[in-house]
């Protein structure tokens, strides 16, 4: 970023001194372009180093001609009035600091509220009783049954109890789905 008291000239050189380190693997013209575009979208006067950029300058001097233009035509233009730059300010180490110190003091805070909290849940609506799939009784789960399975896939729909599965299509499903129904 171009400093509020450096002219264009200076800030081209700092611009092309930091580049030909950064960019020192990649072909020179492309170092050359990365440096102008960096040197246009720096400047302070956004409004100039943009339509230097948009010109598309092959050269650093031809981009700083650009802007040096734009600067003339807009005083030119507007008068004497003296154009209004924002600088953007860099907050002091102790602000930073203290900021940073704040988000970890939040941060701890969370995390002890969440290991506070009870993380036990319910693992079925309360009411609801607990019924085995395999006997029909109440009180544990099919997984711990202690019965003997009452129907196997070659009695289905013979057991009589009114629980035999339908296939897809609704109708009875029989233990040997190649044989047509009568």
């Amino acid at each position: 970023m171009q400093k509020a008291e450096e002219s264009l000239e200076d800030w081209a050189d700092r611009v092309l001194t930091l580049a030909t380190p950064a960019f020192r693997n990649l072909p020179e013209k492309h170092c050359m372009q990365e440096a102008i575009s960096k040197f246009c979208h720096g400047c302070v006067d956004r409004e100039a180093g943009n339509h230097a950029c948009f010109e598309r300058p092959r050269a650093m001097q031809e981009a700083v001609d650009l802007v040096r233009h734009h600067q003339y035509v807009t005083q030119a233009v507007d008068g004497n009035r003296k154009s209004k730059y924002a600088v953007n300010a860099v907050s002091d180490e102790d602000d930073r600091m203290s900021r940073l110190e704040k988000m970890v003091e939040r941060l701890t805070s969370t995390v002890q509220s969440f290991s506070q909290r009870k993380t036990f849940s319910q693992p079925r609506s309360p009411g609801s009783p607990l019924l085995c799939f395999r006997c029909g009784e109440e009180g544990h789960f099919k997984r711990d049954c202690t019965q003997p399975q009452k129907t196997t896939t070659k009695n289905w729909g013979k057991s009589g109890d009114g629980r035999s599965p339908l296939n897809s299509n609704g109708q009875m499903a029989s233990a040997n789905p190649d044989r047509p129904k009568k």
